[in-house]
This record gives C-alpha cells, structure tokens and sequence, in this order.
C-alpha cells in the first residue's frame, strides 16, 4: 500500500548541505504498527513528514497504491493528506480558541462532509477516545493525556489509511503514555500506524514492527516486508476545499479570543469611514433642502425655451465689483454667444397635442424680433445688444417698467455693470468716464425702422437701401421713436443690453404683415421675392430673408416661458420636452432652460465639489487605517502561524488559509462599518438638534441606507484590500517550518 523508494533528502544551511535521508527502501503493510526508532538528527522525523505530505523529497519516489507521487502539485498533497493521513503530535497541535468538538470537526469539513455526518461521525470519534463529556471544552480545560485524545479522535475522524504519530507520547506521564500507545495498537488492526518516538521500551511492547535509522539510513527492520501488496489504485478523493461559513467561523472565534485588540482596531479603522459617512450626510441634507426650496419656488421659477439661446460667460467684471449707488460701471467684456432653437415646430407640437396644459399654470409667448434701432447720429445698433424682456423677472432701479410698445428699458447685470459696446451705441459715451448717473442714460430717445420699410420694389425685384444713407437718414427721421423709461436688472443675470416688452413686439409682426412685400413672400415660400430666385439656389434660404425683412409670425415665437403648477408637474413638463426630443434629429432638439434647476444644481455642485475635497481628506484617514489593518493582520498570521501548520497538516489548502484570513479582515471590515455608522447616525442626530436650534432648518444631516450600506461595503472592501498580502504570505508558509513555530 505504502513504500519509499531510494528516497534522499537535503538541507542547505547557509551554503553546506546536509544530507538528511540516505537512499530509504521501505515497504509497509496495509496494517501493521511500526515504531522508528533513532537518536536525534537521525532522519526520522524527516522521514515521518515526507511519509505524511508534509515535506518533498529530492530523489526517489514515494509510492501510494503503487502510484507514483513524483508528481503530485500541491492540491494532490492537500488531497492527500485530508483523505489518506491522520497525524498526531507529541505537543498535540490543537487550535486553542476552538472548542474539543470542533476541532475534531475541522478534518471534516475540509472533506465535504454533510453538517449531520459531520457531528455523528465527530462524536463517535471523541467517544471512542473516552472524551464524549469534554466535547465543549477549550484545550486548556484538559489534561496532557486528554488533549493527545483529542489528536488522535481528530487523525481517525476522516477514516484515513495510515496515522502517523510524532513522539505521540513524548509530553505525557506514564499513566496517559499506556492510554494513547494502547489506542494506537487497537487503531493498527484496521490501519497502519507510524510512530516516530524515543522511547524504545514503548515500542518494544506495543509496536508489531520497529524500524531503527541513524545517520539518514536504516540500519535495522524487525519485521522487514518485501512483498509488496496488490493494492488497487483508488483514486485520491478529492478535496472539497474548507466552507465559506467554516473559514468564517474559525476567524470569528480567532477574533473571539482578542475582543478588546479587535474593538479597538476596529473603531481605530473606522474613523475614516466615520468622516466620509457626515460628509455625505451633510451633503444629502443640505440638497435635500434646497431641493424643497426648488420645490416651494417652483411657480415663480418657469421654464423657458428660448430661440436664442446665450450660452457664454457673460460679461460681468472680472473682480466682481459692486458699481456705487445711482452709477452705471463700464466693462470691456463681450456679451454671450448664441445657439438656434426650433421654437415653431415645438409650438405646433404642444398646441396640436394640448400637452403642456395639464401641468402648467400659464404658458406665455414672447418674440425677440430683430429689430432695427438706430442712435440720433443714425448708426443702427447691434441687434445682439436688443432683447425683449419679461417685466416680472426684472427689478426696477430708476424711472419705470415700459407700459406701451414704444417704450424701452436699459437691463444691466446683477452688480449694476453696463457693457460699455452698448453705451456707446447709446453714443453718450464719455472719454474714461467709468460710470454715469441714472438721468445720464434714460435721457435718451432711439429711432425705430420697420425691416420691410428698406426695400423698394424696381422692376420686379426688391431693392435693399440700407446702403444709401440719405434714404436710411429719411426713414430714421421719420421712424418710430422709442422711450428709455427705466433703467432695471435681474439679481441673477451676468448680461446687459436693451430690453422691450411684447407689445413691441407684436407691434412690428402686425405692421410688416401689412406690408405688400410680405404678402407677396407669404403667397410664394419657394421664391425670394427681393431678386426672384428660387431658395436653396446659390445658397439662398429662407431663414435669410427672414431676417431681412422682419417676417416673423405669432406661431413662431423668440420665446416660451412655461410655469409649472407645482414639482411633479415641472417634471412631467420636462419629460413631455425629452419625448419630443428623442423624435427630433440632433440640430433639432429643444434646448430649454430652467432658472430654479440650474441654480440649485449649480449650488448642489459645489456642495459636492466641497463634499469630494472633504471626502478626500477623510480618505487620508483610511489610507493609514489599511496600513494599520495590514499590520493587524500580520500580527494574527505570526499568532497563528502553528494553526496554520496544524490546517495544512489535515489537508487545508493554500487557498483555505488565504480564505480564513480573507473571512477575518471581512469580519473586522463589517465592525468596523457597524461602528462607523453607529457613531455617524449619532452625531448627526446632535449636528439636527443644533442646526434646527440655531438656523430653524430639519434634517440638515442624513445619512441614506444606500449610504449606510455602501460604507459598510467600502470598509469591508477596504479591510480586504489591506490584509491580501499578509493572506498570501500565511497560506505559503511551510507546513513543517509551521509546526515547529514557538
């Protein structure tokens, strides 16, 4: 069943090698109890690890059913030894934070046991020992001659093949040595049994075979077998690997047995945690709240959509400058950029399908017509810098808000800062003069002139006089003049320009479609009525013309300003925009704006951005909390190191080890979690009371179960990440270098 074959083994210590075994030959019987015997350094118990898978030899062969092992990995090993061995030690190995029982129940559940086999088969084993009233007892509660019972209930557990004893009986009285040889001679009726021992009274009365070596050779076989059995090669049973649940279990106990150190590390690693947890709970009530405030300003807030749509820094002053009382500051700044919106096909869409009704409180239409507005020298200003306005988001700063159509207002931004492209199209601009009286710009008038006035019809086309001064001179004098009434801003704008109301508006759209030259492009839309060429000739289109001759109709506004009746309907609003947007090609698609939003985002931004920088400086904390975890970790495996020799010796696997150590940094993560959360969600209950005491604001801390939960992942994750490499280096340990660890 078992021989060693010309086996040799070396060690190197420093740079001399020392042979330990010596071309071994021995055959043993399937059962049979065999004592070596030798002085010290002799080779024996090198001889007994190889024998038990614990150590590799360098040259022969040790051979199992007559199968080789030359080329046994390391799982073949593990397998081996959980399945065919059953060791016991002169110093009995056992883990000392588990009870009697369950450390004979190890052996089991690294074979894939079933739980109900596994405590029958258990306590018929410590029942066969005479241990059956000890079985929740630690090691320490037992005698010397008990706990070697232990042993050997925990080497015939698994039913093995062969038992191998290192000086079983080398730290017991006499009494307790004549117990455990005379177990070991009833085991070997049914097994084979190889005792290592220096007793040679012992194994002369009990062993049926005593082989005796010195100086890594053997020098005497009493019982010498030179027929080798025919055995049939059963294949090794395969090695299920220790649980999930047992790998836990064994890290709890551990822990278990040092409560005050995992407590302490415990909370230690969870400070970090604990900073990161009242940042994000900081961070969710204060947008909480200024989600409610949204919510409570949702009807003076609308949302607008706008054809033009200015997207740009604005052009308030770099310093950010206040302007004095009843003064009007300058900037160099340009004004904002513009991006096109389909405002007409939109309209059309909510109109035929009534969808906006339902949830708003009123839609109001607004038309930014391009209008031609020109100083009292007759230069015609920007159009950029001319905006039609909504009254009711404007606060007044002097003179009035315009009542009728030809009255006008200068906008300027929330600091009271005027874009000086805009003053001297006023043409009341001063050399360096950096500010001016409220009377010095309202008291001005402008000159209005219909777009469609330009053009005069010669020859069946229409010709543009904007080029001919005299007769732009002619309608400017006789044009509509406009009023500056007021002077007024909005708190959050970053523009300044000149502002009219609808009533303008309307005014022009009515005047134009009177006019002959509108009608004739109305009764033609595929032809330019100014030279009688066909659009999309030449790169002529309608959207041209448009915007020369002011042809803008009441279906087609500048701007939409929808208000919700309340937050869910703002919601539904916006959804309705984002359907019609999914049907729309990308130039398309409508692009709204929402005052309230963009606000609170902004200020939800900056809340996170802060929250981020806090976090980061909270992750310092569990950066240092890793490091100490790692070091935790490596002081359990140095701790541990015998049980790790005891594990591998019983067949556990590189892999259960890594596993154990892997379950016990998950332990130490959940707790320290637990802890985390629990001072977190204690201190924001004092951070409410004091807030709410203070402010009159509730629940400005909250910490979410989705927080809670990801924080308690993060530390597990994080404890885990610390302790993989203490892990790997426990489960590469040498099971022999193990054992021998003091």
């Amino acid at each position: 069943m078992l021989e060693i074959k010309h086996i040799r083994k070396s060690y190197v210590l420093d740079t001399q090698k020392f042979e330990v075994l010596k071309d071994i030959n021995i055959i043993f019987r399937k059962n049979e109890f065999v004592s070596i015997l030798g002085p010290s350094g002799s080779g024996k118990t090198t001889l007994l690890n190889i024998i038990g898978g614990l150590d590799n030899y360098d040259e022969g062969d040790l051979l199992i059913n007559n199968k080789s092992t030359n080329n046994y990995k390391d799982k073949d090993w593990d397998n081996y030894r959980n399945n065919k061995i059953g060791f016991i030690f002169q110093n009995y190995n056992l883990i000392q934070h588990l009870s009697i029982l369950d450390n004979v129940k190890i052996t089991l559940t690294l074979s894939g046991v079933s739980k109900n086999d596994i405590n029958t088969r258990c306590l018929e084993a410590l029942r066969s020992v005479g241990l059956q009233e000890h079985i929740h007892k630690k090691p320490n509660q037992l005698s010397g001659g008990q706990m070697q019972r232990v042993a050997i209930a925990r080497a015939l557990v698994n039913n093995p093949e062969i038992i191998v004893a290192d000086e079983p009986t080398g730290a017991l009285d006499s009494n307790s040595s004549i117990e455990v040889m005379e177990i070991l001679k009833e085991i070997s009726k049914n097994k084979l049994v190889i005792m290592v021992t220096h007793n040679s009274m012992l194994a002369e009365r009990y062993s049926s075979r005593i082989i005796n070596i010195e100086d890594g050779k053997v020098l005497n076989d009493s019982n010498k077998f030179d027929n080798l059995e025919t055995c049939i090669d059963l294949p090794v049973k395969q090695n299920n690997n220790m649980t999930f649940k047992s790998s836990i279990l064994l890290s709890f106990y551990n822990l278990l047995t040092k409560k005050k150190r995992t407590i302490l590390s415990s909370f230690a690693c969870s400070i970090g945690i604990i900073g990161i947890a009242l940042v994000l709970s900081l961070s969710n009530g204060v947008n909480k709240y200024i989600k409610d405030v949204e919510t409570s300003s949702i009807k003076d807030y609308p949302i607008i959509i706008d054809r033009k749509v200015y997207s740009s820094f604005g052009i308030y002053n770099v310093d950010n400058k206040k302007c004095k009382k009843n003064k009007i500051c300058i900037t160099n700044e340009k004004n904002s950029e513009i991006v096109k919106n389909n405002i007409k096909d939109f309209k059309n869409y909510i109109d035929i399908n009534d969808l906006l009704n339902k949830y708003s409180s009123s839609i109001e239409y607004s038309y930014d017509i391009d209008l031609n507005i020109y100083n009292k020298n007759y230069k015609k200003i920007n159009s950029e810098y001319i905006r039609e306005i909504n009254v009711n988001n404007y606060n007044l700063l002097y003179g009035r808000m315009p009542k009728e159509y030809n009255e006008i207002v200068i906008v300027v931004d929330k600091n009271k800062y005027l874009s000086k492209d805009i003053l001297l199209s006023l043409d009341i601009d001063k050399t360096n003069q950096k500010s001016y009286t409220y009377n010095e710009i309202i008291n001005n008038n402008l000159k209005l002139v219909i777009n469609t006035d330009f053009y005069k019809k010669e020859d069946n086309i229409y010709i543009d006089y904007r080029s001919n001064y005299d007769y732009v001179k002619s309608l400017v004098d006789n044009g509509l003049n406009l009023k500056i009434v007021g002077i007024v801003k909005n708190d959050e704008s970053k523009d300044s320009f000149i502002g009219y109301n609808f009533k303008l508006s309307k005014y022009m759209i009515d005047t134009i479609s009177r006019t002959d030259i509108y009608k004739e492009q109305m009764n033609n839309m595929n032809t330019n009525v100014i030279n009688n060429i066909d659009f999309n000739e030449f790169d002529n289109t309608y959207d041209e013309i448009e915007k020369s001759l002011g042809l803008y109709e009441l279906n087609n506004p500048s701007r939409i300003s929808i208000y919700a009746k309340n937050y869910k309907a703002k919601e539904k609003i916006i959804k309705i925009i984002n359907n019609y947007n999914k049907k729309q090609v990308s130039d398309n698609k409508i692009k709204y704006s929402d005052m309230m939003r963009s606000l609170v985002e902004n200020i939800s931004s900056i809340i996170n951005i802060i929250s981020y920088i806090l976090i980061g400086f909270a992750s310092i904390s569990l950066l240092v909390s890793s490091i100490m975890i790692a070091i935790i970790t490596y002081i359990s495996v140095l701790e541990r190191t015998k049980e790790i020799g005891i594990l591998r010796a019983i067949g556990a696997s590189k892999k259960d080890i890594k596993r154990i150590f892997y379950c016990e940094t998950i332990i130490e993560g959940f707790l320290s979690g637990i802890i985390a959360i629990s001072i977190s969600l204690f201190l924001s209950l004092i951070i409410n009371v004091i807030v709410r005491n203070i402010i009159d604001i509730e629940n400005i801390s909250i910490l979410s179960i989705a927080n809670a939960f990801s924080l308690i992942i993060l530390s597990i994750l994080i404890n885990l990440l610390a302790g993989l490499k203490p892990a790997k280096e426990a489960s590469n340990k040498n099971p022999v270098d193990a054992l021998r660890f003091e």
